[in-house]
C-alpha cells in the first residue's frame, strides 16, 4: 500500500507541478483563444489547445515523481477510451488539465486544474487549482485535507457541527 508519508511529500511537489502548468498553459491563453485554438472534442464538448498544452505538461512533470505511475488524461481518453481499462492499476494519476473549459473559452471562472493519484482504484490523493485565485486544496486518504491561497501557508480544514440541527426527509 502507498505509505502516506509518501503521498504527503509528493503534496508540494504535484502542487508546483499544476502551478506550472497553469501559468504555462492555461493563463497565457485566457482571452487570447483563436478559432483554431478550440475544437470540439465531442457533440458540445469543447476542447481547446491550453488543455492540451496543460495535460502535456502535467503528464511529463507526474511520471517524474512516481516512475512507473500510469497516467490517465481526460484529453487522452477522449482521443483513446481504452486508456481507461488501466484505471485500476497499482499507480495512476487522474489529470483533468483544464476543468470547466466552457467558462475558459468564455474568459470567466471558474476554471482550473484537477489531479488525483489513486491506488489500485482507490483515490489515494487529489488536488484542485484554480490559477485565477491561487488557490489550491488538497487532500489525502487518512492525511486531512488543507487548502492554500497563494505563497500563504496551507490551512487543515475542518469539519464543523452545524449551528442548525439537519432535518432528514425523504422524497419520492
Amino acid at each position: 500500500m502507498l505509505d502516506p508519508r509518501t503521498v504527503a511529500d509528493l503534496a508540494d511537489r504535484v502542487a508546483d507541478i499544476v502551478r506550472e502548468a497553469a501559468a504555462t498553459a492555461i493563463l497565457p491563453c485566457l482571452g487570447q483563444l483563436k478559432d483554431s485554438d478550440t475544437f470540439e472534442k465531442s457533440p458540445g464538448e469543447v476542447v481547446t489547445t491550453a488543455d492540451h498544452e496543460s495535460e502535456r505538461i502535467l503528464s511529463e512533470r507526474l511520471a517524474t515523481l512516481l516512475p512507473g505511475a500510469r497516467i490517465i488524461g481526460e484529453e487522452a481518453c477522449a482521443a483513446d477510451p481504452l486508456i481507461m481499462d488501466r484505471i485500476n492499476d497499482r499507480l495512476v494519476w487522474i489529470v483533468d488539465p483544464l476543468d470547466g473549459t466552457p467558462n475558459f473559452v468564455a474568459g470567466r471562472a471558474p476554471f482550473g486544474i484537477i489531479v488525483a493519484l489513486a491506488e489500485e482504484g482507490i483515490v489515494r490523493a487529489g488536488w484542485l487549482y484554480d490559477p485565477l485565485t491561487e488557490r489550491l486544496c488538497f487532500a489525502s486518504y487518512g492525511g486531512g485535507a488543507w487548502i492554500r491561497h497563494g505563497d500563504a501557508r496551507a490551512e487543515r480544514l475542518k469539519v464543523g457541527l452545524p449551528a442548525v440541527r439537519p432535518v432528514a426527509s425523504l422524497a419520492t
